[in-house]
C-alpha cells in the first residue's frame, strides 16, 4: 500500500488531462473539477476545550471546498470560525471527525509529518500579519525556505522574489516591516503564504486591521491571485463586502456551518437613487 504522505502529494498535485483548462485565467474547467475530489472536505468535526467549564466549539461541523474555489466564512464571534480554520490547517486537532485534502484523510498523518505537510501544502494569512520585525520583506517571504530541503531551498530566492512581484512589493524587498504601511505589510504576508505554492490558503481576518481603501486593495489582490494560480482560498471575515468577493459564502452558527447565498466574485456596484424631478413627487394619499 502506498504511504499516506506520497499518496497525498500525488493527489494534491494532480491536474486534469485537458490542456485547455488554463483559458481565461482558470487552472482547469468546471467539468474537470467534477472529476476530482474536493480540495478540502471536512466531516463531523467536534472540538471541545477542557477546563473548569468545558467549552464545545465545533459541534459536528461539515463543509466541502472545491479546487480553485474562493470561499468566505462568516459568523458571530465565538461561533468557531478560527477554530475550524486551525483544524483545517492542522494547527489544532479535532476530538472526532475527518479533514480530507483531495480525498485523503490528513488526520491520519503521522505526527512527525504534520509540520512538513503544513509547510508545503497550507498557506496561512493572519490578521496580525506576524512578520518578523528584524527581517526585510524579502527575508520574511524567503523564511519558509530555511526549512525546505534540496532543490527547493536553492530555488528559494527566485521564488521569494516572484511572490513579491505578484503582490506588487518587489521594489520594497529590502524594507523592514516598520518601514511599510499596514497594507504593504499584509501584501508581504500574502506573498509569504504563497511562496511555496500551497494547495490551500487559509486567511483569518486578513483585512481586520486595515482601512476600507487598503482592505479593498488586499481583497482585489487575493481575488486576482486566486484566478491566476487556481489555488483554493478559505477566508474568515466579519466584513460583508469582503465576503461578497468570494465565489461562495458560508456562515458559522453555534459550532456548525450553514450554507448561504452569496459571493459573486465581483465588486458590488453602488446603487444610485434616481433623481426626483420637481413636480413628479408621489402624491400623498388623503386620510
Amino acid at each position: 500500500m502506498m504511504a499516506l504522505g506520497k499518496r497525498l502529494r500525488r493527489t494534491l498535485r494532480r491536474r486534469p488531462k485537458k490542456s485547455d483548462g488554463r483559458m481565461k485565467g482558470k487552472l482547469f474547467t468546471k467539468q474537470d473539477v467534477k472529476d476530482l475530489p474536493p480540495m478540502v472536505e471536512v466531516t463531523g468535526l467536534h472540538r471541545t476545550y477542557e477546563g473548569a467549564e468545558p467549552v464545545r466549539v465545533l459541534k459536528g461541523t461539515s463543509l466541502k471546498v472545491e479546487r480553485g474555489e474562493m470561499v468566505a466564512l462568516m459568523g458571530p464571534s465565538g461561533s468557531g470560525k478560527t477554530t475550524l480554520l486551525n483544524v483545517i490547517g492542522l494547527l489544532d486537532t479535532p476530538d472526532s471527525g475527518t479533514v480530507k485534502f483531495a480525498g485523503v484523510d490528513v488526520t491520519e498523518l503521522k505526527r512527525r509529518k504534520v509540520p512538513l505537510f503544513r509547510q508545503n501544502e497550507v498557506g496561512m494569512i493572519f490578521q496580525q500579519k506576524n512578520l518578523i520585525q528584524s527581517l526585510t520583506a524579502f527575508e520574511n517571504v524567503y523564511l519558509p525556505f530555511r526549512y525546505a530541503r534540496g532543490a527547493r531551498r536553492k530555488q528559494g530566492r527566485e521564488q521569494a522574489r516572484e511572490a513579491l512581484r505578484l503582490v506588487g512589493m518587489l521594489e520594497r524587498e529590502n524594507h523592514l516591516p516598520n518601514q511599510l504601511s499596514g497594507g504593504e505589510q499584509q501584501r508581504v504576508a500574502v506573498a509569504r503564504a504563497l511562496v511555496l505554492s500551497p494547495a490551500v490558503v487559509l486567511a483569518d481576518e486578513p483585512t481586520g486591521e486595515l482601512d476600507r481603501k487598503t482592505s479593498d486593495q488586499v481583497v482585489d489582490l487575493i481575488r486576482e491571485l486566486n484566478k491566476q494560480t487556481g489555488q483554493t482560498f478559505i477566508i474568515v471575515t466579519h466584513d460583508r463586502s469582503v465576503a461578497e468577493r468570494a465565489d461562495r459564502i458560508l456562515t458559522m452558527d453555534d459550532g456548525k456551518v450553514v450554507p448561504e447565498k452569496g459571493g459573486s466574485g465581483r465588486k458590488r456596484p453602488t446603487a444610485k437613487r434616481p433623481a426626483t424631478k420637481p413636480g413628479n413627487q408621489p402624491r400623498k394619499r388623503k386620510a
